[in-house]
């Protein structure tokens, strides 16, 4: 494998892979796990309140889904990075300092490589 750390100049001729270039540049995919961070939090911040929102997030509202292919919810991503259910997440967002280090175990995860 050949770095191009001096330049960083790759021709797409190259068939560089991302990871390759990342490797080469001494850096680690940063965005997912900043994305899981602050969703975690903005779902904490909702469920430890009573309001239309955690009504929304725990139950199912009424009315027609929309036309088109698929649709992914909003809360499907966190339950695939957590492998829980909402209502689970509901009683560990009670506990503030528990749920703050599961946010950081959780967006952390994939960034070092482990899946919980």
């Amino acid at each position: 494998m050949q770095c191009y750390r001096r330049s960083m100049k790759i021709s797409y001729r190259d068939h560089v892979t991302n990871e390759t270039v990342l490797e080469c540049a001494d850096q680690k995919r940063k965005l997912l796990p900043m994305v899981k961070n602050r969703k975690l939090k903005y779902l904490g911040h909702i469920l430890c309140h009573t309001s239309l929102e955690k009504d929304i997030m725990s139950g199912t509202m009424p009315g027609v889904r929309r036309q088109g292919g698929q649709w992914k919810e909003w809360s499907g991503g966190i339950m695939e990075w957590t492998s829980k259910t909402i209502p689970d997440l509901v009683r560990k967002a009670e506990d503030r300092l528990a749920y703050q280090r599961f946010i950081y175990e959780m967006a952390h995860a994939h960034a070092s490589g482990t899946e919980p």
